[in-house]
C-alpha cells in the first residue's frame, strides 16, 4: 500500500526526547507554518508509523493530544483532519516539574491524575524532573 501523503519530517532515533515528544513537537509545528492547512486530511496512524519508521503506538499517543489540544478533529473511520484556524480550546502550557521520587504512587498516579486534570481542561502539560543533592538542594 503506498502512501498517499509525503510526512514533512521525520524523527530522530539518538534524539534525548521520547519518539512521541518529537512527532508531537514537529506535527504541531508542520501545523503551525502550513505545511498542513486547515481542514487537510493528516496521514492514517499506519501510514505514520510506517513513514517515520516507528511502532503503531506512537502515533496511536499524539494524535489524542492533538485532538485535545484542538488542533486536529478526529473523524471516526474517515482520519483526522486539521481543524480550522481559532478552533483550537488551548488555554496555556503548563510545566509540571517535580521531583525525583522512588515512591511508585506519587510518581505515576498524583502526577499522572495531575496531568490528565489540566489537559481535560484544555492546558498543554509537559513534566520535568529536576535532581537534588543529598541535603535536598537542587
Amino acid at each position: 500500500m503506498k502512501s498517499k501523503h509525503k510526512l514533512p519530517f521525520s524523527l530522530d532515533l539518538n534524539d534525548r526526547n521520547s519518539l512521541s515528544a518529537q512527532m508531537e513537537s514537529a506535527l504541531r509545528q508542520a501545523i503551525a507554518s502550513g505545511r498542513f492547512r486547515p481542514g487537510e486530511t493528516l496521514p492514517t496512524i499506519r501510514e505514520w508509523a510506517k513513514g517515520l519508521g516507528v511502532s503503531m503506538r506512537v502515533p496511536e499517543a499524539v494524535i489524542p493530544r492533538l485532538v485535545k489540544e484542538g488542533l486536529i478533529v478526529a473523524r471516526p473511520r474517515h482520519g483526522c483532519i486539521v481543524a480550522p484556524r481559532g478552533a483550537a480550546i488551548f488555554r496555556g502550557h503548563v510545566l509540571l516539574v517535580v521531583p525525583p521520587s522512588d515512591h511508585i504512587y506519587l510518581a505515576n498516579v498524583m502526577n499522572g491524575r495531575i496531568t490528565r486534570r489540566l489537559e481535560d481542561a484544555g492546558y498543554l502539560v509537559s513534566r520535568s524532573t529536576f535532581h537534588c543533592d543529598g541535603r535536598g538542594r537542587p
